[in-house]
């Protein structure tokens, strides 16, 4: 995703980007099966890492992206609560 490091240097500076949360919460959503069938090369790695309770999947689907956010703790509870139908 191109706004990925956009998201580290806000991360970094100690901000929340909402727009991004907005995004990453879509998108979880997406690969939970919300939404038209996943278009992605990785679709069938990316939807087996959406599968369980948002708690374990938002921070592996933010780690496809990067471990360090995936080990971003505050990240991943913003996302969890974001994604649309949880």
């Amino acid at each position: 995703m191109r706004f990925v490091p956009v998201l580290r240097r806000e991360r970094a500076a100690g901000r929340m980007p909402q727009a991004a949360v907005t995004v990453l919460a879509a998108w979880v959503a997406h690969l939970r099966g919300a939404g038209t069938a996943v278009r992605d090369v990785r679709a069938d790695e990316l939807v087996a890492q959406a599968q369980g309770p948002l708690s374990e999947v938002v921070p592996r689907v933010l780690a496809s992206l990067g471990a360090d956010l995936g080990d971003d703790a505050e990240l991943a509870r913003a996302v969890r609560s974001a994604v649309p139908g949880r």
